[in-house]
């Protein structure tokens, strides 16, 4: 009779035993309490590789063991990834609908194997599974959140190997071993099922319990309101502040002779019935332009504004959101700017924005007290990547603690994401959205302000 009351089968319960105190540990999410989960996780690591190890060496290598050892490590890897992923909202969802896939396929295999009286051991990438996992929690805790969300990734191939292995032998005990529907097509479905469900329930569809449905969202005019008027337009500033938004957003670029315009593109000839880069015009040419008239006859002879005309129209009625565009094409430009917020007494009301480093970098050496936010286009799904200009694999929202908030596009925002950024201390402004659906489900998130060509919709939306 082979001896169950082993130290390798004490080991295996000890770390099942872990995961209350574990759980009860991060839930306070306090510096103190997270040193004391991480000892737990160390703990966890080195019982499940001693447990083994100690098995071997002194023959104690039970069949209590072989199931014991396999059970205490799914049920630590799923308790861990499910608090944090649907509790602390530190791992994708997609990554937990993964584990549990992969545990309720290898519980049915189980059911198979005990019904055909066999025995599988444990797959060796198994039970790396534990440690990523356990080593990407480590990472959350003491805010590593870049390398904590490639180790994810990293898990997720162990996972998807390890599950493999373990279909691979139920197939071999059902006869299925060589159907090409069972071994390849299967596997290939099964996938896409778990990131078509980790994809919808990780979108900005997904409603933000922590949300107070009495927080303020701000309003913030796309371009003075595109929707309104000519878009960066005087008309269109006057437009929304009739409205009294929270906040207006305008572009802007230097012309040739270094005067500071209010316009989107790089060139006059979307928006005017001109032509030519701004940076090639004077302001002289730039003032002879009619940039209303494509928006409608009512607005005929409507000039291209200058940053100063647009502090002076605006006074502190409101927010000002400066978008500035790349610092490539304009020497001196950030100098420009902020003499002109101060010469206008602005600063303490305007805010500057972009989607290039340099720029927001380059104002807080002249101006370390302006507001300054990041612009993303967002994060890419399933890759710890984000998107601005370009893409950056080894940045994170972490880095840009500087800034007072971050902008990103709506259609790559998460719940996971507003919840990262605001415990960062970073506003998270979305742009942008014309849609009062998708406005609905962006105030349900918790976002703090929401850049709109329609501030009138989004005012209709705040007041049902």
């Amino acid at each position: 009779m082979e001896k169950t009351l082993t130290i390798p089968n004490f080991l295996s319960v000890f770390r099942i035993l872990l995961v209350p105190p574990l759980l009860y540990f991060l839930s306070f999410n306090t510096p103190h309490y997270n040193w004391v989960a991480f000892l737990i996780c160390l703990i966890i690591i080195a019982t499940d590789y001693f447990d083994g190890q100690l098995a071997r060496r002194y023959g104690t290598i039970s069949n209590l063991g072989k199931a014991l050892d396999p059970v205490a490590d799914k049920i630590v890897v799923v308790a861990a990834v499910l608090y944090l992923a649907f509790v602390r909202g530190n791992l994708p969802l997609w990554f937990a609908w993964l584990m549990i896939g992969k545990d309720l396929l290898i519980i049915l295999g189980a059911l198979i194997f005990i019904a055909k009286r066999t025995v599988v051991q444990a797959a060796v990438p198994g039970k790396y599974t534990l440690c990523v996992v356990a080593l990407s929690l480590i990472c959350f805790l003491f805010n590593l959140n870049l390398l904590g969300e490639w180790l994810v990734l990293a898990a997720a191939a162990v996972v998807i190997h390890s599950t493999y292995f373990y279909y691979e032998k139920f197939l071999t005990v059902l006869n299925q071993a060589t159907n090409f529907w069972y071994r390849v097509v299967f596997p290939i479905v099964f996938l896409a099922l778990i990131t078509v469900l980790g994809a919808c329930q990780q979108s900005f569809y997904t409603l933000n319990p922590d949300q107070d449905p009495n927080n303020a969202v701000r309003i913030i005019a796309h371009r003075a309101g595109a929707g309104l008027a000519p878009e960066n337009t005087l008309a269109a500033v006057r437009k929304s502040l009739e409205l009294k938004v929270d906040g207006i957003e305008v572009d802007l670029r230097q012309a040739k002779d270094s005067a500071l315009v209010v316009i989107h593109d790089l060139s006059v000839d979307r928006t005017t019935n001109g032509e030519g880069r701004v940076h090639d015009l004077t302001l002289e040419q730039i003032r002879e332009l009619d940039a209303g008239s494509w928006f409608g006859p009512e607005y005929q002879n409507e000039k291209v504004p200058t940053l100063s005309e647009l502090l002076f129209l605006i006074d502190g009625q409101c927010d000002l959101y400066i978008e500035l565009k790349s610092k490539k094409s304009y020497p001196d430009f950030s100098r420009r700017v902020i003499e002109t917020l101060q010469t206008h007494d602005a600063l303490a009301w305007c805010k500057i924005i972009s989607f290039d480093d340099a720029l927001l970098d380059s104002v807080r050496a002249i101006d370390p007290a302006i507001s300054v936010h990041k612009l993303f286009v967002g994060k890419l799904p399933y890759l710890p990547i984000l998107i601005d200009h370009g893409l950056h694999p080894a940045t994170s929202f972490s880095d840009y603690r500087f800034a007072q908030g971050i902008a990103l596009h709506y259609s790559l925002l998460s719940r996971k994401i507003v919840k990262d950024l605001h415990a960062l201390g970073l506003a998270v402004n979305i742009w942008t959205v014309s849609s009062t659906k998708d406005m609905e489900k962006l105030i349900n998130l918790g976002v703090d302000g929401i850049i709109t060509d329609r501030p009138d919709l989004m005012i209709d939306v705040l007041n049902r």
